[in-house]
């Protein structure tokens, strides 16, 4: 079973409007406009909590990690699992449970907000086994709620909201020499999408190094990032990941990130 391909970040923007005149917002990104306020974001990974998914009869694989851009903090923890018992993950059908948790600040006018997002999707999904590696698809449904401190009237990110999801995910043999995993997500009636990309050659220890690149947003904001990724490094049972570059916005500023990510297969 490859699991390396469970290493990659899964960034989903989200956006915030600041109250006051700016009329700029985000709700989880690391953007940063000039004028009325910081806009914050937040690189969210796929994650799986399963503490009430059915018992881990099926092949599963446990996911978590954080990562962390300028004042935004993310954390994930959660599972992947086939359906049923003798199933196979990356060839055949699966299900998620997805959960983060995202602080960040910003400045409404001279007020200084601190903002906390809690989120979970749930989604099902299909993976065909390619000669390379495997490809898969699915749909979900994605709900979070936010908070602000001091309450922030003007910033329509507060509170509940809910949207379908469609994802796409490709990812390499584990032991091909050139590892490679693309993700990619669209959030409907929200329009926002990301994509994700880690190319890297395996080493002879079965690491792999390499870039990994990012881009996300919605029809009024964008952001990008560029980062160094090390994938595949084993301690013990995990399969650990990390990396460190920069996120950029459209119109704003460049902010240094850094990240780290976990995998651990469970068999049947």
């Amino acid at each position: 079973m490859d699991t390396s391909y469970f290493m990659v970040e899964f960034p989903i923007p989200y956006r915030f409007k600041q109250s006051g005149g700016d009329t700029d917002n985000a709700d989880r990104t690391s953007v940063s406009h000039q004028g009325g306020g910081k806009l914050m974001r937040s690189l969210v990974t796929a994650s799986i909590l399963s503490t009430f998914a059915m018992p881990a009869l099926a092949e599963s694989v446990w996911v978590g990690g954080a990562s962390s851009a300028d004042m935004t903090r993310v954390a994930y923890l959660g599972r992947i699992a086939a359906p049923l018992p003798g199933q196979r993950l990356s060839d055949g059908w699966s299900y998620s449970v997805f959960v983060d948790y995202v602080s960040y600040n910003y400045n409404s006018g001279a007020q200084g907000i601190q903002g906390t997002a809690k989120g979970i999707k749930f989604s099902v999904g299909h993976e065909f086994r390619r000669d390379y590696g495997s490809l898969g698809l699915s749909l979900g449904v994605a709900t979070s709620r936010t908070t602000l401190s001091p309450d922030d009237p003007g910033n329509s990110s507060r509170g509940s909201s809910v949207h379908p999801v469609g994802e796409f995910l490709w990812h390499s043999k584990d032991d091909a020499i050139w590892r490679s995993t693309t993700y990619a997500q669209y959030v409907f009636g929200a329009r926002r999408d990301i994509v994700n990309a880690f190319l890297g050659r395996r080493l002879s220890n079965g690491i792999a190094i390499g870039p990994q690149v990012s881009t996300g947003g919605d029809p009024s904001y964008r952001i990008y990032g560029l980062a160094l990724a090390l994938n595949g490094w084993k301690i013990g049972p995990l399969n650990m990941g990390v990396y460190a570059g920069a996120q950029h916005s459209e119109g704003g500023d460049t902010h240094p990130e850094i990240g780290f990510s976990f995998s651990m297969y469970l068999p049947d």
